[in-house]
Parts: C-alpha cells; sequence; structure tokens
C-alpha cells in the first residue's frame, strides 16, 4: 500500500448554536418519571438516555425541523414533530405506555432526505442529505459527494466508473455542475480551470450531512466562483463526546480495495475534544490499462471550549488522488455498443499516429488538495452570536490529456497550483420579533495554470512553441462579499428577505508569447495585456410562506444567483488564431475581456411539505431566468466567433419527495421529476466562410434529461436492513441543436447489511454487501457537453457493469 507523509496543522471552528430541546419522560399510568429511556433526535441522530427523574436534553442545535424518538423496552413508542427556530428552547414532555417496539422500526422513518432551512431563516431553501442518506448511498459515495447529492430529486449524476473515483458529471435542475458552488462548513472550497465545485476531495464517512440549495440561495451561503447551477453545504461530523475507534474494510470488483479508520477522543478534562480518521482506495479501470485511484485522505479535527460563551474548532482535510482516464467517445461510436463497449485507450505506442493519439498514460492526473479552517464563535446570549473563521486552502494538479485528429494528434500538459486565504465574519440576533443576521466574506486567490502542447510523433514528442504563451499577473484576485438577512414570523404566515453583494476583481496581466522550446520574448505585446478586470452584481431573495398546520406548509422563494465569468483560455486562444482581423477592428484581448459580464439567473421555488404518521411528501416547482450566458457565438461586425454574454435560458419544471412507511418495517420512496431547460433565441455562427443559423430555440439543453425517476425500497429490523434503487434517466441530447439523441436508460442498484452489538469494548460490528447495475445493464452515462456546444463537439463515456462490493465495520 502506497505510503504518504503529512504534517496537520488543525484549524476550524464549528458553529454554535443556542437552540435546545429539552423534556420529561412519565409514566401513562401513574404520571411518574421513567429513567433509561432512550431518546434519539433525528435527523441529527443524537442519542441521549433520560435521568432519574426522566428528563434530557439536547443542547447547541440548529434551526429545523425534529422528530423526537422515545423508546423503552416494555413500553409503547412514542415520538414528537418539534419545529426550533432560532434562539429557541423548546420542551418536550411526554408519556409512554407499555408496549413493546423494536426502536429500529421507529428509526426506520427518519428519511434519508428532509427539507431544511439556514439559521435565521423562516423559510425552507434547501434539501438536506442526513446521515442516513449518506449511508444509503454506500461505497459510490464514500469518495464523490456528487453521487450521495443523486438521490435528490432533479439532480442527474452520471459516472464513468461505480466507485465514483473517474470523470463525473452532475446537472442540478438542468445546470452543469461547472456552474455549482460548495461550501465546507459555510467556507468556499472551489476550483478554477475547470471552475465549479470539488467533488471527490471529502470521505463521505467524517461528513454529518450535505445541504443542495438548487433554486433560491440564502444570502449568507459563500459560494465563491458561482452558484448559477445550485450550492453544495457540506458539514463535517464532529469528534464525539466519548472515545471511539471505527474501521471499515472494502473489497470489490476490478480490484477495488478501500481501507477508512476514523479514532475519536473523548472530550477530556479540558474541555478538549479530538479526531483523525485516515482512508486509502485503489481500483483498477473497469476496461482498459491504468488505475481509477491510489487515493489517499486525510480528516482532521480539534474542539476546545474556551469557557460558556467562547468555542474554538480546527478543521483540516488532504486527498492526494492519482488516476488514468477512460476514454471518451464520439456521437457516431456510441452508436456501436457491441466493439466499443469495452474498448479504451491503447495499452502501448504504436508509432501510428491516429493510435498513439489514445494511449492511456498520456491521459492521466495527479492532484493533490488541502483545506484548513480555523474558527472562533461567540454566544452573547440566546438571542446574539457571532463567529469569526479564517482559511487556507491549496490545490496542485498535474495532469494531460490528448486531443486534434488523426492526421496531427497533439497531448497537452497542464499544471495548476491555487491557493486561497480568506475569512468570513458573522453576526446573528433577534430584535423585537425579528431575526437578523449580517456578514462578510473576504478571500484573496493566487492562481499559476500553465499549458504545454505537443504534437504526437511517429517517433515521439515535438514542443509546440508556435502560439505558447506565459502570463505575469500583478497580483492575486480578490473577492468582497458582504450580506444582510431579516426574518418574522407572523403566527403562521413567515416571511424573510436578503441581499448580497458580490464584487470579484481580478489583476491585470501581462503576456508572452513564445519564441522558441521553453523561451519567451522579452516583453509582452500590448494588444495581449489586461488591466484589471472587475465584475460585481447584487443578489436579492426573498421568501414567504404559510403555515396550514403541523402536517402541512407551503413556501414561495425568489433568489438571485450569479456566475463570474470563465472560458478565458478559450477566448485568449481565438484572438490569436485571429489577431489580425481583430487588430483591423481596433480590437484587442482587451477590449474582448471588457465586455464580460456576470452571469445571473432568477429563481423562483413554490414548496409544499407534507407530514404525517407514516406518510412525507414534499413537493417543488420551479422557474428560473438564466441571462448573460456566455456563448460562442458569431460578431457580425467581424465575421468571427468568440464567447460573448449572449445567451439566455429558461427553464421550469416539477419534483417530488414521497416516503411512505406502508407496513412495519418497511419504507417505500418515489422521487420522480419533470425538468425542462431551453434556450430563448436561435444563434448565428460562422463556418468556412459562410454564415449559418444555428436552431436552438426551444430544444432541450444538453445532458438534460427531462424525465428522471428514482424510486426503492428500505428495510430494517433487528440489525438487518435491504435496500433496493431504481433510477429511471430519460432521454438526452449532445448538443443544443438537439440532433445526437441518447437513449433513455434504467439501472437497479441493492445493498444488504448485517449489523450486531456485542460488549462495551467492541460495541458493534457490521456486513453489508453491494451491488451496482444489478441487470448488467449497457447503457451512455456521461454526456460531456456546453450548453451551447454543436453537433460533433460532445463526449460520451459508457456507464459501468454490474460492480460488487462487500465492507466490514468494526466499531469500538
Amino acid at each position: 500500500m502506497k505510503s504518504i507523509s503529512f504534517i496537520i496543522f488543525f484549524m476550524c471552528l464549528c458553529s454554535a448554536h443556542s437552540q435546545s430541546i429539552t423534556g420529561t419522560v412519565t409514566n401513562e399510568k401513574n404520571n411518574q418519571p421513567i429513567p433509561n429511556v432512550e431518546v434519539t433526535l433525528s435527523p441529527s441522530s443524537r442519542k441521549t438516555t433520560t435521568d432519574s427523574n426522566g428528563k434530557f436534553t439536547f443542547k447547541d442545535l440548529e434551526q429545523n425541523y425534529y422528530t423526537v424518538y422515545f423508546y423503552l423496552e416494555g413500553f409503547k413508542y412514542n415520538q414528537k414533530a418539534v419545529e426550533l427556530n432560532t434562539n429557541e428552547q423548546v420542551v418536550v414532555d411526554i408519556q409512554l405506555n407499555s408496549f413493546d417496539v423494536s426502536l429500529e422500526e421507529i428509526l426506520l422513518f427518519a428519511t434519508p432526505t428532509q427539507p431544511t432551512k439556514k439559521i435565521e431563516d423562516a423559510l425552507h431553501t434547501g434539501t438536506k442529505i442526513t446521515r442516513k442518506g449518506l449511508e444509503l448511498v454506500g461505497v459510490s459515495g464514500n469518495n464523490n459527494i456528487y453521487n450521495v447529492l443523486n438521490i435528490v430529486p432533479s439532480v442527474s449524476v452520471q459516472s464513468a466508473d461505480a466507485y465514483g473515483l473517474s470523470e463525473t458529471d452532475m446537472r442540478i435542475r438542468g445546470v452543469s455542475d461547472y456552474y455549482s458552488g460548495t461550501t465546507t462548513d459555510g467556507i468556499p472550497n472551489y476550483g478554477i480551470s475547470p471552475v465549479g465545485a470539488r467533488n471527490d476531495i471529502y470521505d463521505a464517512e467524517n461528513l454529518e450531512s450535505i445541504t443542495l440549495h438548487k433554486g433560491a440561495i440564502p444570502a449568507d451561503v459563500f459560494s465563491a466562483n458561482g452558484n448559477r447551477g445550485g450550492s453544495i453545504d457540506i458539514r463535517y461530523k464532529r469528534p464525539t463526546k466519548v472515545a471511539e475507534i471505527e474501521t471499515k474494510q472494502s473489497y470489490g470488483t476490478d480490484d477495488f480495495k478501500r481501507t477508512f479508520l476514523r479514532l475519536d477522543s473523548k472530550e477530556l478534562k479540558t474541555n478538549t475534544s479530538a479526531f483523525i480518521s485516515y482512508s486509502y482506495t485503489e481500483a483498477q479501470k473497469w476496461k482498459g490499462l491504468g488505475v481509477l485511484g491510489e487515493r489517499n485522505h486525510v480528516t482532521a479535527g480539534v474542539n476546545q471550549k474556551l469557557g460558556d460563551k467562547l468555542e474554538l474548532e480546527l478543521m483540516y482535510n488532504y486527498n492526494d488522488v492519482f488516476k488514468h482516464n477512460l476514454r471518451g467517445f464520439n456521437y457516431g461510436q456510441i452508436q456501436d455498443y457491441k466493439d466499443n463497449y469495452t474498448l479504451d485507450f491503447n495499452d502501448e505506442l504504436t508509432g501510428v499516429l491516429a493510435q498513439d493519439r489514445f494511449y492511456f498514460d498520456y491521459n492521466k492526473g495527479d492532484f493533490k488538495n488541502h483545506l484548513s479552517i480555523a474558527s472562533l464563535n461567540y454566544t452573547k446570549d440566546r438571542s446574539n452570536k457571532g463567529s469569526f473563521k479564517v482559511y487556507y486552502t491549496k490545490e496542485e494538479a498535474d495532469y494531460s490529456f490528448t486531443r486534434g485528429s488523426g492526421m496531427q494528434p497533439m497531448k497537452r500538459d497542464n499544471t495548476r497550483d491555487l491557493s486561497q486565504i480568506g475569512i468570513t465574519a458573522n453576526w446573528s440576533g433577534k430584535i423585537s420579533d425579528y431575526n437578523y443576521a449580517f456578514g462578510y466574506w473576504f478571500e484573496s486567490f493566487e492562481s499559476d495554470l500553465n499549458t504545454k502542447d505537443y504534437f504526437i510523433l511517429s517517433d515521439g514528442l515535438e514542443f509546440k512553441w508556435r502560439n505558447n504563451y506565459k502570463s505575469v499577473s500583478d497580483g492575486n484576485t480578490t473577492i468582497h462579499n458582504p450580506y444582510v438577512k431579516l426574518s418574522r414570523s407572523f403566527n403562521k404566515f413567515k416571511a424573510q428577505v436578503g441581499l448580497r453583494y458580490m464584487y470579484n476583481q481580478e489583476p491585470g496581466t501581462e503576456r508572452f508569447l513564445s519564441t522558441a522550446i521553453d523561451a519567451y520574448s522579452p516583453t509582452s505585446d500590448p494588444d495581449l495585456n489586461t488591466k484589471k478586470l472587475k465584475h460585481d452584481a447584487f443578489l436579492t431573495s426573498v421568501g414567504i410562506g404559510y403555515k396550514f398546520s403541523n402536517n402541512l406548509d407551503m413556501y414561495l422563494n425568489y433568489g438571485r444567483s450569479y456566475m463570474r465569468p470563465y472560458k478565458y483560455g478559450p477566448t485568449f486562444n481565438t484572438y490569436l488564431n485571429n489577431r489580425d482581423v481583430f487588430l483591423a477592428n481596433n480590437m484587442t484581448y482587451q477590449s474582448l475581456m471588457d465586455s464580460y459580464e456576470m452571469e445571473t439567473s432568477d429563481n423562483f421555488d413554490l414548496g409544499i411539505n407534507f407530514t404525517k404518521n407514516k406518510v412525507k411528501i414534499y413537493a417543488t416547482a420551479f422557474y428560473n431566468k438564466q441571462q448573460n450566458l456566455i456563448s460562442n457565438i458569431l460578431d457580425p461586425t467581424i465575421n468571427v466567433n468568440y464567447n460573448q454574454n449572449s445567451g439566455t435560458v429558461t427553464g421550469y419544471g416539477l419534483e417530488l419527495e414521497t416516503y411512505f412507511n406502508f407496513y412495519k418495517n418497511w419504507v417505500y420512496f418515489l422521487h420522480p421529476s419533470y425538468t425542462k431547460m431551453t434556450y430563448d433565441e436561435n444563434m448565428s455562427f460562422v463556418r468556412g466562410g459562410n454564415i449559418e443559423t444555428i436552431l436552438i430555440k426551444d430544444n432541450q439543453l444538453p445532458a438534460t434529461p427531462s424525465e428522471m425517476v428514482k424510486t426503492g425500497i428500505m428495510y430494517n429490523k433487528n440489525g438487518l436492513s435491504f435496500n433496493a434503487a431504481m433510477t429511471y434517466t430519460g432521454e438526452r441530447f449532445g448538443d443544443a441543436t438537439n440532433i445526437e439523441k441518447v437513449s433513455d436508460f434504467t439501472v437497479f442498484d441493492a445493498a444488504i447489511k448485517y449489523n450486531t452489538k456485542f460488549n462495551k469494548v467492541l460495541s458493534s460490528c457490521s456486513f453489508s454487501l453491494e451491488m451496482k447495475n444489478v441487470l448488467d445493464r449497457k447503457y451512455i452515462g456521461i454526456v460531456s457537453a456546453w450548453d451551447d456546444g454543436q453537433n460533433g463537439s460532445a463526449s460520451y463515456f459508457f456507464g459501468a457493469p454490474r460492480t460488487i462490493v462487500g465492507s466490514i465495520t468494526i466499531m469500538l
């Protein structure tokens, strides 16, 4: 097993919360308190037992809807739903009657997903995947959070392998994950080149929950490059109050091996608690030569209470993965499943250009990520609290891929060295009946991106020095992001409003063209240089809601989201290739950059939540209008195609989450969704000197299925659990003109697990068996395409075949 050395400097502070739930459990027959009742809180999965006076307490809870479950052998279980608002202490007094029911049957209906809302908000704005949901997804979600999100309606996740180690593509309500933001305990954690969320740098075993905001996003969600495609909020699982050791070993198809170990200290007399975890994952590609992962991962955290009002927490996350790519295909090739389904990159060089373009070792990457967070949280009283966080992230990547035609293929080597340092400050409180919050996010972003192209020749590689260049910047990219929120409940009526200002400034840059191999001009060309680039946007959010009863509520939310400009590299290459034309029309590269604006999206969500007894139904209708989308279209004044803020897209749809505890230990779930995403207008494009009208109006965006259905059953009794799921993905297209049609498909997955409890030393041991793609269905998974991509530009990846994984988990 590959070994690594690392030095861990823990940094992070967990947000403290002043909300709590307390109560007393008594005997219904004589009103006497009952000690030793097991009390479980869902969705947090926190447990406690009643004391000698029948009392229990859950402290430091987030604002949310909870269900409290009560169980003691010899008594009939009971439960109570609770809405916990900001700075509130809810008292839950309950009585038990004699009748024995398994606690597993009670907790079975603690569902994998549920509506959620941010602190200080009055209305639901997101979907939370609970610990139950994280565990339900299994091994495929352990290395890749996108696979966890795939249980949510209107989210389409496709991966080229079954373990989440290779290429993965996600669409949220039809919008690519390139335009999604990610926060880790409220800290923005994202990338550039490519932009978007980093989905494979976490171990799901160390996460408490994942919250997905799909439409109207609260003002205090810092999402960095953009959140036009939604925002993913990851929350770590904190150190436990008792000493624990968790170890898990998994083996599966294609030489898959995964080892996970987590050590939790108990809370010491110094009010200190800590944990550290390590995992190692490896697998071979399911076809062709190469590895999908030699992945090393470390997560660690320390929590220190500094009195009654102050708390410090440090957190560190490290991920290192080396992997070879799986081969993508063009549309013509995927018509032939028989010959191409098992075809991959070539094992060796042949000296034939058309063959050597597909050499496996020309298509690989090594990626390292570090995240350190330190937070300080201060609680003045029940109504006033604040937090201050400092963070540092670093990403190092070295990856390559091949491109070009068979006549002259090329290999491109890419390196990126990114570092971000920033702070967030937040304060929340209450004035009269109004809850308020305000805060600020600042970040300084330094990026060093380098690209080298090589001609693939019969006797090796030759550096392509012409039109290569190097960039020298005069500073870092800086982000300033203040926000303010206000909410109030008027009995059953609720309202909230938020305002966020997003300001992004990129440094001035000089560019030096290459003159020979590894040699550059001593002076930059003025038409290639750019001054500081500034982009900003005001982002508002408004919501109203009404609570009809304890079982039924409705809300209407509006929110504006954004995406900072991107595609700088392709635009610069277009400028170089058409430099004489631009200069003849008094246009420089600065002219193109000056025309860039932030993309924005106006989002509306209308939702209904119904929960009663053994039924949970969450329904949402959504509508969005996305403006200023960067699209590659014709500039008729110079007869050249280049990226411009010219696209407008309209989206709408319906999504439904339902859970039914229809018989004892069985739960059935059904998550259907419908999504329509279309361009509002056709586009003009010049090809071969001829101007064409690209007919994309009212066409479905590429890679976006209109219909999806996720359904299945879950069973749990006496330590034995079973789940089976079916995912239907409707037809998709590989281009904006909807010429390249991809057939719909259905995939079945299943898993079985047995958990047994032992003694105080070996607290539990569980065995699980998972099967992905049970029927071994052959289908097209990833459709890799830009929203404005034309036919012939997309890459297609086959989905992974049947995969079987066995795991054993021991808790000490």
